[in-house]
Parts: structure tokens; sequence; C-alpha cells
């Protein structure tokens, strides 16, 4: 049978499709852990912070300054005040910002810390909307002299609407003001844990969830690998319509040894990309879909580790039929220096072997990496810690996109039809430029899913009258032609 097409397209476009992600520790967390940690830093970045946030950034109001300080936590010399209106006025707060990244939505549902001080206090939590005033959200509470610091009572944010469904257009500010001192003191988040034995302990911790206008589909989290990591590694989690998602190395790659990553060291090292290719010295990722689903790839994300004398020089390639690769951007890359690595973004909406990939089609991705000072250098992915213990949960590989049915399916283009509403007897047009040989199904679905009308008739060249149930309610539809063929074309229009 002809496939057939729409003449033209009026459509009101009215509703994105998000995915929603809870995090049960959090979507942004501090762990202060780590040798180098005074608690006196003037800032602290969160060190797990989802991927559709901004950075936040703990900081200290003028009131309470960083000169006193202990070891795994995030400390301010507080002045004595005996009102929260003195705290207020002297701004004697810590705070740090919440925002989403454009295209995805927050909302908050938790606050809870771990705090220290040096003799009795007092705090409150506030927060602000958009610069605007600070609103106070739970009652004054007390704290006594402690020594290593106290888990406090969590702090509900479900419940304040101001606090849900933020876009970026909407950041929150959080303040812990503190007062009710007599002497001039220490007060403070922590102090974190993180020693083998304790594990990971975060002292201060949002809770929420975060609609995703683009979904994480694949990740590999490496928290539990410590020492050398041999061999390939499967995707830590994965969208359930894809078949598999490897990570692996090159034959000119050997496996290397560092905690929380997967890294490499290679006696081939050349001075240019040609030369890591013939070497093969490069990470591979490979990726399938399951029979009837496809995959569209949106970004690659990574953290790519490397000290000054590891290989700087990297350039990312991808293949359908593993072999013939074509190189992704239009430059190599050059990557910075740090030991526990820096993060990148790969932006793979714009290449269109990248999108609708089927089960019949195996994606290979390599980045292949040269330039080495040192051929014994360890370099590769990874790591996210504190100290010496791995933030868990937290993937340094990870893709965004979607998997979808693979069943010929149209989507609104201008080369797809509409439904034209005709305002008399609840009639509406259905044209088409050919005939349909059997048969069509036309569904009404409402934005909850559920199928509200279903008519099956013969669509004849030209306009089709469709007659809808006098009670079918008003507002927005998807509308489903489904052909004998299993061919389904979805429009979104208003009724």
């Amino acid at each position: 049978m002809k496939n057939y097409r729409f003449l033209s397209a009026i459509i009101l476009i009215l509703c994105s499709v998000f995915t929603v992600k809870s995090y049960g520790q959090g979507i942004i967390e501090w762990n202060f852990y780590g040798t180098d940690i005074t608690g006196k830093e003037a800032t602290s970045n969160a060190c797990l912070n989802d991927v559709d946030l901004e950075k936040a950034v703990l900081s200290r109001g003028a009131g309470a300054p960083g000169n006193s300080g202990f070891t795994n936590g995030f400390v301010g010399t507080i002045q004595p005040g005996a009102s929260k209106d003195d705290a207020i006025a002297n701004n004697v707060y810590f705070e740090f910002n919440v925002q989403a990244k454009a295209g995805s939505v927050v909302s908050l549902s938790e606050l809870s810390a771990q705090l220290r001080t040096q003799s009795a206090s007092m705090y409150q939590w506030a927060y602000s909307r958009d610069n605007g005033d600070f609103v106070f959200i739970n009652n004054p509470v007390s704290i006594d002299s402690t020594g290593v610091g106290v888990d406090q009572a969590p702090v509900s944010l479900g419940s304040f609407g101001s606090l849900q469904n933020l876009t970026s257009a909407n950041p929150v500010k959080f303040r812990l003001y503190v007062w009710g001192g007599t002497k001039v003191q220490g007060f403070g988040f922590g102090k974190s844990g993180g020693s083998s034995t304790s594990g990971y302990k975060a002292s201060l911790i949002v809770k929420g969830s975060v609609q995703r206008s683009v979904a994480n589909i694949i990740g590999w989290c490496f928290d539990a690998f410590t020492g050398v990591t041999n061999g390939s590694l499967n995707a830590s989690t994965i969208d359930g319509n894809l078949e598999s998602a490897v990570l692996s190395r090159g034959d000119g790659f050997i496996p290397g040894s560092l905690n929380f990553a997967y890294v490499s060291t290679t006696a081939l090292m050349g001075a240019s990309k040609a030369a890591a290719i013939a070497n093969k010295e490069y990470f591979q990722i490979s990726l399938k879909a399951k029979n009837n689903y496809k995959v569209t790839l949106n970004s690659l994300n990574y953290k790519y580790r490397r000290n000054s004398s590891g290989p700087a020089n990297y350039r990312w390639a991808y293949s359908l039929n593993g072999v013939d690769f074509t190189e992704i951007g239009t430059d190599d890359m050059i990557a910075t220096s740090s030991s526990d690595g820096e993060v990148y973004s790969l932006d793979l909406s714009g290449i269109a072997d990248l999108t609708n990939i089927d089960a019949q089609k195996t994606l290979t991705l390599r980045m292949y990496i040269w330039g080495s000072g040192a051929s014994t250098q360890v370099f590769g992915l990874g790591r996210y810690y504190v100290g010496s213990v791995a933030i868990p949960t937290a993937n340094a590989v990870y893709f965004k996109g979607k998997v979808e049915p693979s069943t010929a399916t149209k989507n609104i283009s201008e080369n797809l039809h509409h439904l034209k509403f005709i305002s008399k007897d609840n009639q509406y047009v259905l044209k088409s430029d050919e005939q349909m040989t059997d048969p069509a199904q036309i569904s009404f679905i409402d934005l909850s899913g559920r199928t509200v009308c279903k008519i099956n008739m013969q669509i004849q060249s030209g306009e089709n009258q469709v007659s809808l149930p006098s009670g079918l309610a008003k507002g927005n539809y998807i509308v489903s032609v489904k052909e004998k063929t299993g061919e389904v074309t979805n429009l979104r229009v208003i009724l």
C-alpha cells in the first residue's frame, strides 16, 4: 500500500514531554570530608549536584566570616547576638542557591543538615524566590554545644507551593540564620564522615525531584571500583528498552590503577591523532536498542581525568558499522589538568546518524587520546569522591536522549495533514491527498493518555468528515491515525 501524505498542518503544539528523576540521597549534597579541607574556605561547591541543576555553591554572610574552622566542615565565626533580628541585621548566615538549568524543572521536598557549634545557639532556615524577601520555613531551633556535629531534624519543603515546579527563571536562595550565642564562637556544617569505615556522609542535603526535558538514558558510576579496573563495564543504569551499553578500552591501552575511575596507561602513546588511531589508543562505548525500539542521542557527558603530564588531546568519533568512523565536532579537544577530573559535554543533537538508531545497528563511539608527556601516566574517565570515599550513585559518564518504539510513526511535519475544525454540527474534516486502501482507526487521546473516542473509517482522497460524540469535552488532544499496516500518524490538536 502506498504511503499517504497530508497536505498542510495548522496545529498548535501545547505540551512538552518531560521525564522525572528523584534522588533518595538528595539532588544537591555537600560532604566536607578531605585532608585538605580546613573549614575556612570562602565557598564550597556541592560535591553531588544533579546534572540538570546549575552549580550550587555554599557561602557565608559578612557576619559569619570563615576565620575559624575545623577539618571536615564548613564554619563561620559567629558574633554574639540576642535575637533573629540581630542575625538578619548583622548578616550572620550561611547561604546557597538552587536553580534548574534551561529546559528542566525542579521541585523541592526536604532540607537537612548536620551542625556543630561551640556553645548553645539558635538557628532558622529561610528562602527567597528571585532575590525577593526571605520567608522563614521552620520554627527557631535550639542547639547545644556539640563536638563533632549533630544531625538536625529534616525541614519539609513539599508544602511550600513557591518551592515547586521551579524553572531556570526561578532561582531560590536558602539562608541559615544563626543567633543566641553569648560569645564569639565557631558554628557550621559537619563534621562530615568519610573514612573507609564510616563511608560517605553528607552534612548538607537538599532533596526533591527534577523534571528533565531530555532524559538520562545510560550512565556509568564508578563508586564501587578501586585500584585496577580490568575489562569492559556494562552501564550502571540503562533505559529498559536498550539491549546493551558497554564501556571498554582499545588494545593500545593498559588498565591503570585509580580509585572510583576507569583509567589506563599505555606504552605506545603517540604525538598525533593518527598515531592514536593506528595504536588503538581509545576508550570506547557501544550501545544497541532492543528489537522494535530506536534510540536518539542528545549529548554525551563525561568526566575526564589527567595530570599535568598526561595526554591532553582527544577526539570523539562514531561508527554505525564498527569500521568506518566519523569525527564529532570541527576541532580536536584539549583537556585541562585535574587530579579528580573535569566535566565535559559533547553535543550530539545535530548529528543525523545519531537519531533514530534502530535495533539493526550497533553504535560505537571512540575517544581517541594522544599527546602524553610520559607513557606511564594514568588517565581516563572518572572520578567523583570526597577525601578517600566515593560519592554514591554519581555517574561519571552518561548519555541524554530518548528511546522510542521503532514502529513506523510519522510525527508532525510540513508533509502531514491536519484536522481542520469546521464550526458546524460538531464536524471535523480530515484531508488526504490520496486514498487509503484499507480503513484507518482514528483515536482521540487526552493528555493523561486516556482514549476518549475511537473511530474506524475509510479515508478517501480529499476531505473526509469525522463525526465526534456531542459530549466530547473541548481541550487538547492527541489524534492518532493508524493504518492496517501498523503505520501511525500522531497529531496534537485543540478541539
